[in-house]
């Protein structure tokens, strides 16, 4: 099964390069791709992804910063493989577990997603997520430490029929399970930010979260294409 590794990078200069690296080294042996968006940076993280020559490198160039759920939904429009897995370019995330995540895959799940459960970020940052999950998994059903943890590993049909939509990164888990996939989540690792700056607030955290947790609790079926 071929498993199309989708990172995005907002101003991910002095990540990139080493994040390429790392999920290089841990997808060695396996048959896999790897999709790199650029959401508009400012800085060189481009220029750095494009001294890179790699047949297994397809990179994704937005012209204007549109966020987090627009530059994954273009890398997943992009993606060939029956296996998609996610990670963001910030560099606090291990690759290593995206291939132990495939194995757990196996035949029993159609998605693992990943539960910093050592998060190794600020105290805004980690209460805002967990008043964040607590909503998404009461109103929803979900049931996850970590609904929006950017390590994902999902069979590519369970995202084919969702369309984009504001927020969309943070409810994968939730339109998954709302349409009747088998779920789990795995224990991954976690590190702190080395370089650059987190791109997320309390307010784009939380309030966005709440703004399209109502929409995706009533309207989910009007997010999904009927064919």
């Amino acid at each position: 099964m071929k498993v199309s590794v989708i990172t995005t990078a907002y101003n991910e200069e002095e990540n990139i390069i080493q994040v390429y690296e790392r999920v290089k080294k841990a997808m060695l042996g396996k048959d896999y791709e790897i999709i790199a968006v650029d959401d508009g940076s400012t800085d060189k993280t481009c220029v750095e992804i494009r001294k890179i020559r790699d047949k297994r490198l397809k990179i994704i160039r937005l012209n204007k910063n549109r966020g987090k759920s627009f530059a994954l939904y273009e890398g997943l429009k992009k993606a060939k493989g029956t296996i998609i897995a996610t990670i963001d370019a910030d560099g606090q995330n291990d690759p290593r577990d995206i291939p132990r995540m495939v194995k757990i895959l196996g035949t029993r799940y159609d998605c693992v997603f990943g539960w910093r459960y050592k998060r190794r970020d600020g105290l805004i940052k980690n209460i805002s997520s967990k008043i964040g999950n607590s909503f998404n998994n009461k109103l929803l059903g979900v049931n996850l430490h970590d609904n929006t943890c950017p390590v994902k590993v999902f069979r590519r049909v369970c995202v084919s029929k969702i369309q984009y939509f504001e927020n969309f990164h943070r409810f994968i888990p939730a339109m998954i399970k709302l349409q009747g996939f088998r779920i789990n989540e795995y224990k991954v690792n976690h590190y702190p930010r080395i370089h650059g700056t987190s791109k997320y607030g309390i307010g784009n955290r939380l309030f966005g979260n709440l703004k399209t947790l109502f929409m995706v609790k009533f309207k989910h079926r009007e997010l999904l294409r009927c064919c």
